[in-house]
């Protein structure tokens, strides 16, 4: 049993790389394997976004719309760039991701990569944005089924549509 000079300590709990919760707390005693702290009077959580984010349930296919980013150009006698749908991952007033489908190569969908006249609906009401690719990363479905997602930063979106997705999530 050993004593620790500073007795007050700051746990976080993680979980699947996000944080669950974290408190402060009371070293109590060193019991060989174990350390016992004192009961914390609180539990916080971190928000490190600046806007709740909400994960789609799997039981909604909540899709976004856009046009196809392939960098590859057009046949002639195309009319225009064809539309791409994909499965919104999660939601937030500032953004959003969706997931890869496993035949996206991995330059399809870029870092800093623009995507323009994005259109997604929550409760029947479309909503319109620019956004940019700020990561691809791995994920994990309900059913942890492994997942890589393009998370998006929203440029443009009409200020009521933003305010009509925080009211939608709380």
């Amino acid at each position: 049993s050993g004593e620790l000079a500073n007795p007050n300590f700051l746990i976080m709990v993680f979980y699947q790389g996000q944080m669950l919760f974290g408190f402060r707390s009371d070293f109590l005693r060193d019991e060989g394997d174990f350390l016992t702290f004192r009961a914390p009077p609180v539990f916080f959580l971190i928000q490190r976004r600046r806007d709740l984010r909400y994960r789609v349930l799997p039981a909604y296919d909540l899709m976004v719309t856009f046009d196809d980013p392939n960098p590859n150009p057009l046949p002639d006698k195309a009319p225009k760039r064809p539309k791409v749908q994909r499965r919104i991952y999660d939601v937030s007033a500032g953004g959003l991701s969706f997931e890869m489908w496993p035949h996206d190569s991995a330059g399809y969908f870029r870092t800093n990569l623009f995507m323009r006249n994005m259109i997604f609906s929550l409760w029947g009401r479309k909503v319109l944005v620019d956004a940019k690719i700020i990561g691809i990363t791995k994920g994990q479905r309900h059913d942890r089924t492994p997942v890589r997602k393009v998370a998006l930063k929203f440029l443009r979106i009409d200020p009521r549509d933003a305010a009509f997705i925080s009211g939608y999530l709380f």
